[in-house]
């Protein structure tokens, strides 16, 4: 048996025994953890979401035991609490939404949704890293050519921010969090076949201010 929920002018079945996540995953910014993605380099990566079938609790998927059949580039799937249903990309507000199936057969992490507890999702994904200020790329033991990345981010140079912005993005893993990279990365609407309410709003998104001290619009 299945329930429909309709997520940017389309119905989708979601199976009985699970929940239905609306969720904004991330969006053309610098987050907190000085990461940043640009719109163009989101217009052609969020279709990697499409069939994700990775939905962690807090990045937590590594290796836990020596089974091999277990594994696949290191990621014990059989930590993954959920799949990715659908996916949107809004091009003018720069944002990628999910609409997520999270198994109740995970009851303490699905209490943890319904109660506001648990009411984010940080992204998971593999990319090329450039510097915010010479352009150049980099990875943890080979710095850009301006020698600012990776040693000197969250830094100012010349009275810039440094930080690291992502290319060549593929997204492989969305994990529910506490507290986001990126502070707009918020459910907005969770939705429990069995509940007396069709709907339970978690998140709701108009009005709410974010703490911009780091995060920045990014074209």
């Amino acid at each position: 048996m299945t329930f429909k929920t309709e997520f940017f002018g389309k119905e989708y079945d979601i199976p009985d025994g699970y929940l239905a996540v609306k969720t904004r995953a991330c969006s053309a910014r610098i987050n907190v953890n000085l990461d940043c993605f640009e719109k163009t380099e989101l217009e052609k990566a969020w279709l990697t979401y499409e069939g994700c079938t990775n939905v962690f609790v807090e990045h937590t998927y590594t290796k836990t035991d020596d089974d091999p059949a277990k594994y696949d580039d290191g990621i014990d799937r059989s930590r993954s609490r959920g799949y990715v249903v659908a996916v949107h990309y809004d091009t003018d507000e720069g944002v990628v939404y999910l609409l997520l199936a999270i198994d109740k057969a995970y009851e303490e992490l699905c209490d943890l949704i319904l109660d506001g507890s648990l009411g984010a999702v940080s992204m998971g994904c593999n990319c090329t890293l450039y510097c915010s200020i010479c352009g150049g790329e980099f990875d943890d033991c080979h710095p850009c050519e301006c020698g600012a990345c990776p040693n000197l981010i969250g830094t100012q140079r010349d009275g810039h921010l440094v930080y690291d912005i992502m290319r060549d993005v593929n997204f492989y893993e969305i994990s529910i969090v506490a507290e986001p990279a990126d502070q707009t990365a918020l459910f907005y609407e969770v939705i429990d076949s069995d509940s007396d309410s069709d709907k339970a709003e978690v998140q709701n998104l108009d009005g709410t201010v974010f703490d911009d001290s780091i995060d920045s619009f990014v074209e």
